[in-house]
């Protein structure tokens, strides 16, 4: 991002068997960030989380997949990768693994998130959005590589 916002999109113009994401970034507020594929808002996401080796929690029948690699407060820095498994005419599996750094005095958390994206459509963009209209700082950015084998 060029300047702090509150969603971040990359598009790609043609759909890869295997991709490997990747987002880094600050918010504005310690807040939740959704992952949507191809501009859905259906409820076509379901996926399980943990946040520092926590019990699992689940949502199903959701408008968005988790992506909470990145909450932090504003001073946090934070990682995520993201790693998606992208058939063609098969529900899309993804897996997520994350850390958020406070500060030397503070231990890192973790996070990680797996689940599916119900559709056989192939993913041509993936966008994250800060819930309650936080911002990502200027600087976040999103490296997508994938394979076609």
């Amino acid at each position: 991002l060029a300047s702090a916002a509150n969603s971040i999109t990359a598009s790609f113009s043609a759909a890869k068997n295997m991709m490997v994401y990747f987002s880094h970034g600050t918010l504005s507020a310690a807040v939740n960030l959704d992952l949507t594929f191809n501009n859905d808002s259906a409820a076509n996401y379901a996926y399980r989380y943990s946040q520092d080796n926590a019990a699992w929690t689940t949502a199903i029948n959701s408008t968005f997949f988790g992506a909470n690699a990145f909450s932090a407060s504003q001073s946090a820095s934070s990682t995520g990768i993201f790693i998606i498994n992208n058939p063609n005419n098969a529900h899309k599996i993804i897996n997520i693994t994350g850390i958020v750094s406070l500060g030397a005095g503070t231990a890192p958390k973790s996070w990680e998130s797996m689940g599916a994206w119900a559709t056989s459509t192939q993913i041509t963009s993936l966008k994250i959005v800060g819930e309650s209209s936080a911002t990502m700082a200027a600087g976040t950015s999103i490296y997508v590589y994938g394979s076609n084998d």
